[in-house]
Protein backbone atom coordinates (compact mmCIF):
# COMPACT_ATOMS: atom_id res chain seq x y z
CA UNK A 1 0.00 0.00 0.00
CA UNK A 2 1.38 3.23 -1.18
CA UNK A 3 1.96 6.13 1.61
CA UNK A 4 -0.69 8.20 -0.06
CA UNK A 5 -3.59 5.46 0.30
CA UNK A 6 -2.26 5.16 3.77
CA UNK A 7 -2.67 8.77 4.48
CA UNK A 8 -6.54 8.35 2.90
CA UNK A 9 -7.79 5.36 4.81
CA UNK A 10 -6.36 7.35 8.36
CA UNK A 11 -8.29 10.46 7.02
CA UNK A 12 -11.56 8.69 6.21
CA UNK A 13 -11.57 6.46 9.71
CA UNK A 14 -10.63 9.28 11.60
CA UNK A 15 -13.96 10.97 10.41
CA UNK A 16 -16.09 7.82 10.49
CA UNK A 17 -17.96 8.37 13.67
CA UNK A 18 -18.79 11.90 12.26
CA UNK A 19 -20.19 11.27 8.69
CA UNK A 20 -21.83 8.37 10.37
CA UNK A 21 -23.26 10.95 12.70
CA UNK A 22 -24.07 13.34 9.83
CA UNK A 23 -25.72 10.27 7.55
CA UNK A 24 -28.09 9.55 10.47
CA UNK A 25 -29.34 13.57 10.79
CA UNK A 26 -29.75 13.12 6.46
CA UNK A 27 -31.87 10.29 6.89
CA UNK A 28 -33.47 11.62 9.85
CA UNK A 29 -34.47 15.03 7.77
CA UNK A 30 -35.13 12.93 4.88
CA UNK A 31 -38.41 11.46 6.90
CA UNK A 32 -38.99 14.88 8.12
CA UNK A 33 -39.05 15.99 4.12
CA UNK A 34 -36.31 18.96 5.05
CA UNK A 35 -34.23 19.89 2.68
CA UNK A 36 -32.07 22.73 1.63
CA UNK A 37 -35.22 24.70 0.24
CA UNK A 38 -36.60 24.24 3.91
CA UNK A 39 -36.22 27.86 5.79
CA UNK A 40 -37.12 26.74 8.52
CA UNK A 41 -38.60 23.93 10.90
CA UNK A 42 -40.96 23.81 14.38
CA UNK A 43 -39.30 23.28 17.72
CA UNK A 44 -40.86 19.74 17.33
CA UNK A 45 -38.45 18.60 14.65
CA UNK A 46 -35.41 20.91 15.90
CA UNK A 47 -36.18 18.29 19.39
CA UNK A 48 -36.13 15.50 16.97
CA UNK A 49 -32.66 16.33 15.23
CA UNK A 50 -31.18 17.19 19.09
CA UNK A 51 -32.59 14.17 19.84
CA UNK A 52 -31.18 12.07 16.95
CA UNK A 53 -27.66 13.80 17.40
CA UNK A 54 -27.43 12.41 21.26
CA UNK A 55 -28.55 9.17 20.10
CA UNK A 56 -26.13 8.90 17.76
CA UNK A 57 -23.78 10.37 20.35
CA UNK A 58 -24.65 7.08 22.24
CA UNK A 59 -24.40 4.48 19.68
CA UNK A 60 -21.42 5.13 17.58
CA UNK A 61 -18.42 3.54 19.21
CA UNK A 62 -15.99 6.19 17.75
CA UNK A 63 -17.79 8.80 19.34
CA UNK A 64 -19.27 6.88 22.31
CA UNK A 65 -16.26 6.13 23.85
CA UNK A 66 -15.15 9.90 24.06
CA UNK A 67 -18.07 10.36 26.68
CA UNK A 68 -16.47 7.50 29.28
CA UNK A 69 -16.12 8.37 32.46
CA UNK A 70 -16.68 12.24 32.18
CA UNK A 71 -18.88 14.67 34.46
CA UNK A 72 -22.53 16.02 33.59
CA UNK A 73 -21.10 19.59 32.58
CA UNK A 74 -18.31 18.09 30.59
CA UNK A 75 -21.11 15.61 28.26
CA UNK A 76 -22.70 19.23 27.91
CA UNK A 77 -20.20 20.61 26.14
CA UNK A 78 -18.79 18.13 24.24
CA UNK A 79 -22.18 17.84 22.71
CA UNK A 80 -22.72 20.81 21.81
CA UNK A 81 -19.37 20.86 20.35
CA UNK A 82 -20.13 18.04 18.05
CA UNK A 83 -23.37 19.53 17.05
CA UNK A 84 -21.22 22.95 16.24
CA UNK A 85 -18.85 20.94 13.99
CA UNK A 86 -21.44 18.49 12.89
CA UNK A 87 -23.44 21.62 11.35
CA UNK A 88 -20.47 22.56 8.96
CA UNK A 89 -19.89 18.65 7.95
CA UNK A 90 -20.10 18.18 3.79
CA UNK A 91 -22.82 15.57 4.36
CA UNK A 92 -24.88 18.19 6.15
CA UNK A 93 -24.06 21.14 4.27
CA UNK A 94 -25.36 19.23 1.09
CA UNK A 95 -28.64 18.77 3.31
CA UNK A 96 -29.31 21.61 5.02
CA UNK A 97 -29.87 25.46 4.41
CA UNK A 98 -28.36 27.65 6.14
CA UNK A 99 -31.02 29.13 7.97
CA UNK A 100 -31.62 25.30 9.41
CA UNK A 101 -28.35 24.90 10.40
CA UNK A 102 -28.33 28.55 12.36
CA UNK A 103 -31.49 27.33 14.05
CA UNK A 104 -30.04 24.65 14.98
CA UNK A 105 -27.21 26.20 16.49
CA UNK A 106 -28.86 28.89 18.13
CA UNK A 107 -31.05 26.15 20.16
CA UNK A 108 -27.78 24.36 20.98
CA UNK A 109 -26.37 27.03 22.14
CA UNK A 110 -29.10 26.48 24.86
CA UNK A 111 -26.72 23.73 26.85
CA UNK A 112 -29.78 23.43 29.17
CA UNK A 113 -32.13 22.55 27.00
CA UNK A 114 -29.92 19.73 24.63
CA UNK A 115 -28.77 18.10 28.35
CA UNK A 116 -32.66 17.91 28.99
CA UNK A 117 -33.02 16.42 25.46
CA UNK A 118 -30.41 13.79 26.10
CA UNK A 119 -31.76 12.66 28.99
CA UNK A 120 -35.11 12.23 27.92
CA UNK A 121 -33.66 10.14 24.84
CA UNK A 122 -31.36 8.17 27.39
CA UNK A 123 -34.40 7.44 29.49
CA UNK A 124 -36.77 6.12 26.17
CA UNK A 125 -34.04 3.05 25.82
CA UNK A 126 -34.99 -0.06 24.86
CA UNK A 127 -35.56 -1.54 28.22
CA UNK A 128 -38.59 1.98 28.60
CA UNK A 129 -39.45 0.58 25.08
CA UNK A 130 -39.92 -3.13 26.26
CA UNK A 131 -42.11 -2.22 29.13
CA UNK A 132 -44.52 -0.51 26.93
CA UNK A 133 -44.41 -3.35 24.22
CA UNK A 134 -48.00 -4.79 25.59
CA UNK A 135 -48.32 -7.53 22.87
CA UNK A 136 -44.44 -8.16 22.53
CA UNK A 137 -44.13 -7.43 19.02
CA UNK A 138 -41.30 -5.49 19.05
CA UNK A 139 -42.62 -2.45 17.74
CA UNK A 140 -44.46 0.09 20.29
CA UNK A 141 -47.62 1.90 19.48
CA UNK A 142 -49.54 5.12 20.53
CA UNK A 143 -51.97 3.08 21.85
CA UNK A 144 -49.93 0.76 23.39
CA UNK A 145 -48.37 3.64 25.47
CA UNK A 146 -52.50 5.40 25.57
CA UNK A 147 -53.37 1.78 27.31
CA UNK A 148 -50.46 1.75 29.60
CA UNK A 149 -51.17 5.44 30.81
CA UNK A 150 -55.08 5.09 31.41
CA UNK A 151 -54.07 1.75 33.50
CA UNK A 152 -51.89 3.69 35.66
CA UNK A 153 -54.28 6.83 35.98
CA UNK A 154 -57.23 4.47 36.41
CA UNK A 155 -55.43 2.02 38.84
CA UNK A 156 -56.13 -1.06 36.95
CA UNK A 157 -54.53 -4.37 37.58
CA UNK A 158 -54.77 -8.03 36.81
CA UNK A 159 -56.68 -8.03 40.20
CA UNK A 160 -59.05 -5.18 39.17
CA UNK A 161 -59.21 -5.28 35.60
CA UNK A 162 -62.06 -1.70 35.30
CA UNK A 163 -59.74 -0.12 37.55
CA UNK A 164 -60.77 1.69 40.74
CA UNK A 165 -64.49 2.28 41.50
CA UNK A 166 -64.44 5.94 42.27
CA UNK A 167 -62.68 6.39 38.21
CA UNK A 168 -65.85 4.36 36.61
CA UNK A 169 -68.90 6.02 34.81
CA UNK A 170 -70.76 6.29 37.75
CA UNK A 171 -68.40 6.83 40.05
CA UNK A 172 -67.54 10.16 41.36
CA UNK A 173 -64.25 10.82 40.05
CA UNK A 174 -65.84 9.50 36.72
CA UNK A 175 -64.12 12.88 34.52
CA UNK A 176 -60.48 10.88 35.42
CA UNK A 177 -61.58 8.47 32.48
CA UNK A 178 -61.59 11.10 29.76
CA UNK A 179 -58.29 12.81 30.69
CA UNK A 180 -56.15 10.13 31.27
CA UNK A 181 -57.36 8.83 28.02
CA UNK A 182 -56.27 12.26 26.61
CA UNK A 183 -53.23 12.47 28.52
CA UNK A 184 -51.97 8.94 27.21
CA UNK A 185 -52.45 9.84 23.59
CA UNK A 186 -50.36 13.24 24.16
CA UNK A 187 -47.66 11.54 26.00
CA UNK A 188 -48.09 8.86 23.32
CA UNK A 189 -47.76 10.25 20.25
CA UNK A 190 -44.65 12.79 21.95
CA UNK A 191 -42.50 9.74 22.68
CA UNK A 192 -43.09 7.66 20.26
CA UNK A 193 -42.81 10.28 17.26
CA UNK A 194 -40.51 12.99 19.49
CA UNK A 195 -38.35 11.49 21.79
CA UNK A 196 -37.43 7.82 19.56
CA UNK A 197 -38.34 10.04 16.06
CA UNK A 198 -41.23 8.32 14.77
CA UNK A 199 -41.71 10.98 12.15
CA UNK A 200 -45.77 10.94 12.31
CA UNK A 201 -45.42 6.94 11.97
CA UNK A 202 -47.13 6.81 15.98
CA UNK A 203 -45.32 3.93 16.49
CA UNK A 204 -41.61 2.88 17.04
CA UNK A 205 -39.43 -0.32 16.35
CA UNK A 206 -36.68 -1.22 18.86
CA UNK A 207 -34.08 -4.20 19.38
CA UNK A 208 -35.54 -6.78 21.91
Amino acid sequence: MSQKTEEIKVNIESNNGEDKLAQRIVNLTNKLNIDTNTAEISLENCIRIIGEINKGVSEIKEIADMFINITPDEKAEKIYNIIIKLLVNPIILEKLSTGIRDQIKNYANNKELVSVIGDLVDWASDSILTGYDNNKDGIVTVDEISDDIVSCCLCKTRNKPEGCSCYRHTGCCKCCIKLSKSTGMCWGKFFTNVLCCGCGSNKVKYSS
